[in-house]
């Protein structure tokens, strides 16, 4: 019976546990500079996505500020 128990406890701890890591902030940074335009207007833009370590907040400014610019690309 103790063994059923474990098992089912191994079980439901396997099943409780994320199979997709969250995206690092650099992987954020890196699919927010895909998303912005290639025109010289939003070269700000990705210049300030280019600063490593940047936190999950200020990559979201940024997105926020490029759509507000309208330097997202269209086909995204």
């Amino acid at each position: 019976m103790r063994s059923l128990s474990t098992a089912c406890c191994l079980l439901f701890c396997l099943c409780a546990c994320n199979p997709v890591p969250p995206l690092s902030n650099a992987d954020k940074a890196r699919f927010v500079y895909e998303l912005i335009d290639d025109r010289a207007a939003c070269d700000s833009y990705r210049q300030r996505l280019s600063v490593p370590a940047l936190e999950s907040p200020a990559i979201e400014a940024i997105y926020q500020e490029a759509i507000k610019g309208g330097c997202i690309k269209r086909n995204a």
